[in-house]
């Protein structure tokens, strides 16, 4: 019983094992005979191409001394016979005669019957003269009983040619045979090279039956190297394990088992020891069992402490993906309006633009204005979509560069004073005169303040005030940016979930206009983030609050670039 144990289990590790390895090799085998076959195919398309060049260069020399071939010594003209033609086919003949390979020269209209293409250059032949860029055909097919690689490449009409084969057509020439009235670029027809795969496949195979036996060799070694290895480090210690077991098992619990005398190592040396743990437990159980009752209630009592709070906080993690996912579906709702508001903006005026003629100057340029303007906020929309994707996938890179806070400032107000002229509301900005240079992308550090900026005058009402002052404080070499407001403040509960993406606070309908997309604030904390710095909020429902952004200043590095 205790032998048909072990060998089950060295059959349990051997036969997965070899099955294994047999597999991988013969997937290897097929991978190693695929490539041997697409090699050889490779190497018998560049010895056809070798030759295809060969014989053209034979018809070359032949048509470009045609003239010296068929003058005499006195100058008279005197044709030999000797055309590109003959030549070409003569010495394909003698190449064949001495080679594996077969060179033809074909035609679909051949002026030699021997010259007369069969059905695979027929096919060769038609596709070079509907595709005139196709420069070669070659496949595999049987040529007389075995396979052969095919090759075929077009024979171009020069204007050389024309003497025995251009217009009239049918006019007899100096060969005797009539003209084809072919034009220059027209195909003669083409040079077809035959080339036998025996002695490809035959390695082919060879190499693959030398694999096979190879793998036969190594997958008989391999068992029997896992099996001498399976039973002296396995299957052996394990049967002296189960005896031992066995032995517990009938009630003496007060035994240990020695890894050492039953040979365990590794793994198995680590269960001993685990066993034996096991054992030392269940003694001391014995030993004092009310107490361990009394241990493993108390835990079991924490345990289901740890429960409930873990059940509490997977309610609260899926009150916020209800959320969330409340967030995202208005923002899709909303973000569909914001789009289709300008787009509809757009085709309305341009439409007008198009249809109604009597619009005069000063009409077209509002219309033209009105266009500008909703093309402008539809950009605007697409630029923040885009770069809350950069954000979301890690792909913005930061330009560093020594900026002035001044020149930022003096941008963000160029492009906020008009919104917040438009809302109503008083927009001002203070730099002081001490802060130095700082090291940012000049860029994003724009979109921050911008965003913050933007989203103060959104959220304050008529006739509110919206102030932006930077400063710098030298003793913690940071640089602070406050924009503060006077509009409906931001509830407690809600501060930190405003720099979510998506996420905008409740009183964001409070006012008659476009509430945004949930993205500026979620936007400028990332790139805030991602300058080393942070955005901090405080609020007083009802009374404002107060954006402000810490970056650290390096004047060093500002320092060192100017």
């Amino acid at each position: 019983m205790e032998k048909r144990r072990k060998k089950h289990l060295r059959n349990l590790v051997i036969v997965p094992t070899l099955a294994t390895v047999a597999i991988l090799s013969m997937g290897s085998g097929l991978m190693s005979y695929q490539i041997q076959e697409s090699d050889a195919k490779e190497r018998l398309l560049e010895q056809s191409r070798t030759l295809s060049l060969q014989m053209e260069a034979v018809w070359d020399f032949i048509d470009a001394n045609q003239d010296l071939i068929n003058t005499d010594a006195d100058g008279s003209y005197n044709f030999k016979g000797l055309q590109c033609s003959l030549a070409g086919t003569s010495v394909g003949k003698l190449f064949s005669a001495r080679a594996d390979h077969t060179i033809r020269y074909v035609s679909t209209q051949p002026r030699n019957e021997a010259d007369a293409a069969d059905e695979i250059e027929s096919v060769a032949l038609a596709g070079f003269a509907s595709d005139t860029n196709l420069t070669e055909y070659y496949t595999i097919s049987e040529t007389e009983g075995q396979r052969s690689f095919r090759y075929l490449a077009p024979i171009l009409a020069e204007e050389s040619c024309l003497d025995c084969h251009g217009e009239p057509a049918g006019e007899i020439d100096v060969t005797g045979f009539p003209k084809e009235g072919v034009q220059a670029g027209d195909i003669l027809g083409a040079i077809s090279i035959t080339s036998p795969m025996a002695k490809f496949e035959s390695a082919l195979t060879q190499n693959t039956i030398r694999e096979a036996l190879t793998v036969f060799v190594v997958l008989a070694a391999s068992a029997c190297i896992i099996s001498f290895i399976v039973s002296r480090r396995i299957t052996t210690p394990l049967g002296r394990f189960e005896a031992a077991v066995h032995e517990v098992g009938e009630g003496n619990i007060h035994s240990t088992i020695n890894a050492e005398e039953i040979g365990a190592t590794g793994e198995i040396q680590g269960l001993v020891t685990y066993f034996n743990e096991m054992l030392k437990r269940l003694q001391d159980l014995y030993e004092n069992l009310e107490n361990e009752v009394a241990i493993r209630t108390d835990q079991l009592s924490q345990i289901n402490s740890e429960l409930v709070d873990s059940r509490n906080q997977l309610e609260q993690a899926n009150e916020l993906l209800k959320q969330e996912s409340k967030y995202k579906s208005d923002f899709v709702s909303s973000m569909s309006h914001e789009l289709r508001t300008p787009l509809t903006s757009i085709i309305a005026f341009t439409e007008i633009l198009l249809t109604d003629i009597n619009c005069n100057d000063e009409q077209r340029a509002a219309i033209a204005q009105e266009i500008m303007g909703n093309s402008e906020v539809l950009l605007h929309l697409i630029n923040d979509i885009l770069d809350t994707a950069k954000l979301d996938a890690g792909k913005v890179v930061l330009e560093f560069s020594c900026v002035d806070i001044v020149d930022i400032i003096g941008m963000v107000d160029s492009a906020m004073a008009p919104l917040a002229k438009r809302s109503k509301v008083a927009y001002s900005s203070i730099v002081d005169a001490d802060i130095p240079l700082l090291t940012a992308d000049e860029e994003y550090l724009r979109i921050i303040i911008k965003n913050l900026v933007e989203n103060a005058i959104k959220f304050t009402p008529e006739n509110g005030t919206v102030i932006v002052h930077a400063s710098f404080d030298e003793s913690k070499s940071q640089m602070e940016v406050t924009v503060s407001d006077t509009g409906s403040g931001i509830p407690e509960q809600e501060r930190l979930l405003i720099f979510d993406m998506f996420t905008q606070g409740s009183n964001s309908s409070s006012r008659n206009i476009s509430s945004g997309k949930g993205l500026g604030l979620a936007i400028a904390r990332e790139l805030a983030v991602l300058h080393n710095g942070y955005i901090d909020v405080t609020s007083n429902e009802g009374k404002g609050s107060v954006f402000t952004l810490v970056l650290p200043v390096s004047q060093e590095k500002c320092s060192e670039e100017l």
